[in-house]
């Protein structure tokens, strides 16, 4: 089991794929749903809205011999609507916003926020009865909002393709592009099998996971998972720190996390489906990476708990 979950931990280290998920992060449903060859219905249109919240607890962070214990308080909200085309193309479109407020970086280049508020533009197209590919943009500002230009504008986007074998197994492979990153391009791959009626290995960026169905409602899971992104600090965010090359630089924020959690179905009929997800462990890396000025800040390991929900209607 260690060995298994190691192995699920290092596919996360795959995450600068994408910041939400990338384009082969879709469940067995959703790709069986593009890959459905059926008649089109009139105003044929779904929703998904994702929300959640997460705390980790103080790290000793190190800077040119000086440290401090920084916290985070992170949040995330999408609403994507979802609009059948053809008998073999859906559109995506919606709204999504994610934030890190850091507490404790007094004297070191850690930012207050960092932030990303993006519109989601992309589609999902069959392109055969198991190949299913997926299409996304998330045109947005990507800053620390301490001042807003259009230096903080970002066209993020990922090309994925997901090969359905049967309603057990799927493989999916993709790359992401984002120019303000230190990786402009990456790109890796993925599988979700389901192995028995109760387990299943996920190992699909950036949550990479194994799962139990202890019930009908009520699943257990262990792995990792990759958040962070590409932002702009402010003009004037080196000024105080004696470090002027700072001033509107770049900064790749990446934070890797292995924990356990529960995720439970809450509501399921009626054409609304509502599930929660508790989880915690530990943030065993943390980074903060000004990769064209060479400033490069790492927290220690530290505790975190997480709460998220997710509705389909």
């Amino acid at each position: 089991m260690i060995t298994a979950i190691g192995a699920v931990c290092a596919l996360a280290a795959l995450g600068p794929l994408a910041d939400r998920g990338w384009a082969g992060d879709m469940t067995v449903e959703e790709a069986g749903r593009a890959l459905d060859q059926g008649p089109v219905e009139a105003l044929n249109i779904s929703h998904e809205l994702e929300m959640g919240g997460s705390h980790v607890f103080g790290g000793d962070t190190e800077f040119s011999g000086d440290s401090a214990d920084v916290s985070e308080w992170a949040a995330d909200l999408q609403y994507v609507a979802i609009f059948q085309l053809g008998s073999a193309a859906y559109l995506r479109a919606g709204l999504g916003y994610e934030s890190y407020w850091f507490m404790g970086g007094e004297g070191l280049p850690v930012p207050a926020s960092l932030q990303e508020l993006n519109l989601v533009v992309g589609a999902d197209v069959s392109l055969s009865d198991h190949w299913l590919m997926r299409v996304e943009a998330m045109p947005g500002i990507y800053s620390d909002f301490a001042d807003i230009g259009w230096e903080d504008f970002n066209v993020p986007f990922n090309i994925g393709f997901t090969y359905l074998v049967n309603d057990r197994l799927q493989w999916a492979f993709g790359f992401q592009v984002n120019f303000m990153s230190d990786w402009p391009v990456v790109g890796g791959a993925g599988m979700r099998w389901q192995v028995s009626d109760y387990w299943t290995l996920n190992l699909m960026v950036p949550r990479p996971r194994i799962e139990y169905k202890a019930s009908e409602n009520l699943t257990l899971f262990t792995g990792c998972e990759f958040r962070g992104g590409s932002f702009r600090v402010a003009e004037d965010f080196g000024e105080g720190l004696d470090r002027e090359e700072l001033n509107g630089a770049l900064v790749d924020y990446r934070e890797y996390r292995a924990g356990a959690g529960l995720s439970w179905l809450a509501h399921q009929g009626g054409g609304l489906e509502l599930s929660v997800e508790i989880q915690g462990g530990v943030a065993f890396d943390r980074e903060f990476d000004f990769h064209r000025t060479s400033t490069d800040l790492d927290s220690d390991p530290a505790p975190y708990a997480s709460l998220g929900a997710k509705a389909k209607f």
